[in-house]
C-alpha cells in the first residue's frame, strides 16, 4: 500500500456542527499495539476538546482492537497535552528521541492503564 492511501487510512478530520476542521485523530495498527494521536487547532485547546477526543479515541479502540495496548506519543515540551493524556489514564513509559520530518526532538511514550 502507497504511504497516501495508508495515511489516509489512519487519519480521520474532526469537524464541529458546522463542517469546519477542528483538528485530527490518528489510529495506527502496530504488531502489539496501537498509537493514537490527536491534534487541535489553538484557538481550540483549553475547552475540553482533548479530554472528549481522548475518550472516543479509546473506544474505537476498544472496539477495533480488543486485545491490544493504547499508546500515543508527545513531544516532552507540550505539557497542556500531557496532562490530558494524564487524566484519560495514560502513564509515561519511557522518554527518548528521535528524528522527525520538522527536525529532531525529545518525546515521551505513554500507555493506556485502565
Amino acid at each position: 500500500m502507497s504511504g497516501w492511501l495508508l495515511r489516509k487510512k489512519e487519519f480521520s478530520a474532526v469537524v464541529d456542527d458546522y463542517n469546519n476542521l477542528c483538528g485530527y485523530i490518528r489510529l495506527q495498527d502496530k504488531k502489539e499495539h496501537v498509537l493514537i494521536g490527536i491534534g487541535l487547532k489553538s484557538s481550540l485547546c483549553g475547552q475540553g476538546l482533548g479530554s472528549t477526543l481522548m475518550e472516543l479515541l479509546k473506544q474505537k479502540c476498544r472496539e477495533l482492537y480488543p486485545s491490544k495496548k493504547i499508546t500515543l506519543e508527545v513531544r516532552c515540551f507540550n505539557e497542556r497535552a500531557i496532562k490530558c493524556y494524564k487524566r484519560a489514564g495514560f502513564k509515561i513509559k519511557e522518554t527518548y528521541k528521535k528524528d522527525t520530518p520538522i527536525g529532531y526532538g525529545e518525546f515521551i511514550r505513554m500507555e493506556f492503564s485502565s
